[in-house]
């Protein structure tokens, strides 16, 4: 199912080796079918070549290790229902008389570690068993370049969707409307920066990217899992006050979604892209406290 941290070596699952199509079982390390003294990786569709069953090495694409559906639905539920907790975790903290900054603090942690957990939880249970590569985190040097093409890619697209919705007169609203000017509140700005620029962008790149999508492209064709979670992306930043007038931010954010789906598809991994929403962050929220503009998205 994964390797020993000290051998290298791979070790088998417990649970019982696939047989004939269609098969459920997790990725990983079995006894093989052919030869019952080896071990043979199996992705969770098909078994690897078998020249490769004593190598000690999973010899298939980090993209092509999935979990069910079901994982990554669950994630995104997660994600929604720990968004709502932190909610009232900062009114809470608000009720308490605490600084405005720990109850951010409190926020962000029920807003984002639930998530978080259930997709180390996944990726044990679910996926290889090896956390970083089911997940797509393994990163390599060259994702720092692929990190700011990327966030060009979402720019360029941000602006065409952008030009589309001013011309078809759609309603639109900002969700940085909420972000201040902190002045003299410093702790409280960087707590929400650390949110924004930090674990925003690992936590959601997790759950779209990293769960979601590889959960979708099991049960359907590559573009239609991409759209989906990008969709789903784009609804979840939606504000509920705000109406019909959410419609252009989540053809925006819809948008960004594709962009950073296809990066992550394409390069099997989601460290580029949690590079690439990071930078995008990073920029909303320097333009949003120098003053210069009330928010791109």
């Amino acid at each position: 199912m994964n390797f020993g941290a000290r051998t290298g070596q791979p070790v088998t699952s417990a649970f019982p080796p696939p047989t004939t199509p269609p098969v459920t079982a997790p990725p990983g390390w079995y006894r093989d079918p052919e030869n019952a003294a080896a071990s043979r990786f199996f992705d969770g569709q098909q078994w690897a070549p078998q020249s490769s069953s004593t190598q000690g090495e999973v010899p298939l694409a980090e993209e092509s290790v999935t979990v069910p559906l079901r994982v990554g639905v669950m994630a995104v539920v997660v994600l929604l229902g720990s968004l709502l907790m932190s909610g009232l975790g900062l009114l809470a903290a608000t009720e308490l008389g605490l600084p405005s900054a720990v109850g951010l603090a409190i926020a962000m942690t029920l807003g984002y570690g639930p998530a978080v957990m259930w997709a180390v939880l996944s990726a044990r249970r679910w996926g290889s068993g090896d956390v970083v590569g089911s997940l797509g985190l393994r990163a390599k040097w060259v994702d720092l370049g692929w990190g700011p093409l990327i966030w060009l890619a979402a720019i360029g697209v941000q602006i065409a969707l952008g030009a589309l919705i001013l011309f078809a007169d759609l309603p639109t609203v900002s969700n940085t409307d909420a972000i201040s000017n902190f002045d003299g509140r410093a702790a409280e700005m960087w707590v929400v920066i650390f949110a924004a620029v930090v674990m925003a962008p690992v936590v959601e790149e997790l759950v779209f990217r990293g769960l979601l999508l590889r959960s979708l492209v099991k049960v359907m064709r590559a573009p239609f899992a991409i759209l989906i979670q990008a969709v789903v992306f784009g609804v979840l930043h939606l504000n509920p006050e705000a109406g019909i007038a959410n419609l252009g931010l989540v053809v925006i954010l819809t948008g960004v979604g594709a962009v950073l789906g296809v990066a992550a598809h394409k390069l099997g991994r989601i460290a580029p892209t949690i590079i690439a929403h990071a930078i995008f962050n990073a920029v909303v929220m320097a333009l949003v406290l120098s003053g210069v503009t009330e928010g791109l998205v």
